[in-house]
């Protein structure tokens, strides 16, 4: 699975993000460039205040940059006029409605968008097997499990059918083991998306088991200190991470994060 020649998605150069505080300004970001083309899962990986949620804010027009530039790009190549409603994003926490069914919270997406609950439906539905939800449509969140929860929500973030889609660390509140399920789940079900990622987390083994490359961030205020290409093959399964392709990977990525920049 090969993106070298697949059009940019969503393009960010030199960002630059400060936050006025009583103290005079917070400096979150410092010269971010990064690029994410169609096709790709890219993900951001580094110290806790480091700016990587502020990036997938800036991507989805939530925020804007004091200096640099961010486009968003659409199907046939031409930057879109507005960031803001053109991306689908998935937060750590599901956000699931407790008094919305699984299959109701899944169709949210779309009826936002003014799509009616019955064709919202129609479409969802023959998803709910690809996605693992068979038989639990009708279920309250309340009677999921943590795993199933966020596939509910992955769900609602593929129904949204935008081009790009920003999770920010989807798996991360999920114990171990319901976490290495979940990242099984979306190696089988990933390729046959098509979709675009741009994935942040705090897991070396998340990031390179499901990406094509790594940015490193460094501390605040975040820069990218590093890109990492992954060139394991696709598709890929978790028995990879035991491989010593895998384990020279995370060495070197674990190398960057424990080092400290001006030692490099």
């Amino acid at each position: 699975m090969t993106t070298s020649q697949a059009a940019p998605v969503l393009r960010m150069s030199d960002v630059t993000r400060l936050y006025a505080t009583k103290q005079g300004g917070l400096h979150v970001l410092a010269g971010v460039s990064l690029e994410v083309c169609q096709g790709e899962f890219v993900t951001i990986i580094g110290p806790s205040g480091s700016g990587k949620s502020t990036l997938l804010n800036i991507a989805a027009g939530i925020e804007e940059p004091n200096t640099g530039q961010v486009a968003l790009f659409g199907a046939d190549g031409a930057p879109l006029a507005k960031r803001l409603g053109q991306v689908a994003y998935m937060p750590q926490r599901d956000l699931l409605l407790p008094w919305r069914t699984a299959l109701d919270n899944a169709t949210l997406g779309l009826e936002l968008q003014s799509v009616s609950r019955a064709q919202a439906r129609q479409r969802a539905t023959p998803l709910l097997d690809t996605f693992g939800l068979s038989g639990f449509a009708t279920e309250l969140p309340q009677n999921l499990s943590g795993g199933m929860r966020q596939r509910v929500a992955f769900l609602r973030t593929v129904l949204a059918g935008k081009g790009l889609m920003l999770l920010d660390e989807p798996f991360g509140a999920l114990d171990a083991l319901t976490r290495a399920d979940m990242h099984a789940w979306l190696l089988s079900l990933w390729q046959g998306l098509g979709r675009t990622a741009l994935m942040v987390t705090h897991d070396v083994e998340e990031a390179l088991l499901l990406s094509h490359k790594v940015y490193l961030l460094t501390a605040s205020p975040g820069r990218v200190r590093h890109v990492l290409p992954v060139p394991l093959p696709w598709p890929r399964t978790p028995a990879m991470v035991a491989t010593p392709e895998f384990v020279q990977l995370k060495a070197n990525l674990l190398h960057y994060l424990r080092t400290p920049a001006m030692a490099l």
